[in-house]
């Protein structure tokens, strides 16, 4: 959550500004910080969908397919921890004190594809020539990745294929 908070507060000014040193020691500590918490977990599908596409042809940077992808994972992750994704809200800034926990962690997705949106993260994955024949063979390899089982929320060929279609 610490991570969360630095991102949500530094990410925005640190991409405005490259010179604002606060803002990016800001986004240098949630770097790290995220670093020591995944380096001893598995991820989720974000990642999963991550390692095909960008050691493919395409070579979609990682980072990219991190920030594409993860809006529509969170989307179909929220509803199985809707208060894991009310605190990530939360930490982005997010007031949902008069909300419904469902609705709080749907505001989690909102607060994720506005910062992509607002940093310049391309709104899919079309410009890096992906493709709809692209699709079973990245779903295949990423249902083979480690991160599937450890997602909260089960998911299978057919969930994967769906998230991929939402960010073409």
């Amino acid at each position: 959550m610490q991570a969360i908070e630095l991102i949500g507060r530094h990410l925005r000014s640190a991409v405005l500004n490259g010179r604002n040193l606060q803002s990016r020691y800001g986004i240098m500590l949630a770097a790290t910080t995220a670093g020591i918490a995944m380096d001893s977990t598995r991820l989720g599908l974000a990642h999963a969908l991550a390692m095909p596409l960008g050691s493919w042809d395409l070579r979609v940077p990682h980072g990219v397919v991190l920030a594409v992808t993860l809006p529509a994972v969170m989307e179909f992750n929220h509803l199985a921890e809707p208060d894991r994704f009310a605190d990530v809200a939360r930490a982005l800034g997010e007031d949902v004190s008069r909300l419904s926990r469902l609705d709080a962690a749907g505001r989690a997705v909102a607060a994720v594809r506005n910062l992509a949106r607002d940093i310049g993260i391309p709104a899919g994955l079309s410009g890096f020539g992906f493709r709809e024949e692209h699709i079973a063979p990245v779903v295949e390899e990423a249902m083979r990745s480690g991160n599937v089982p450890v997602n909260p929320r089960r998911a299978g060929a057919e969930d994967l294929s769906r998230i991929l279609r939402q960010v073409m």
